[in-house]
């Protein structure tokens, strides 16, 4: 889950209401995905 604070409720609003705009905004911004750091448990592994 996002934290309350966080831009990305934002992002959320705009691509329901105004997603002509927001989404050139989030695929061509310099945002990076931040997600866990953790590994594939050993069964999910390929």
């Amino acid at each position: 889950m996002q934290k309350p604070d966080s831009p990305a409720g934002g992002y959320a609003v705009g691509l329901v209401f105004l997603p002509y705009l927001f989404l050139p905004m989030l695929a061509f911004g310099n945002a990076e995905y931040t997600g866990t750091k953790g590994t594939l448990e050993p069964s999910l592994a390929v």
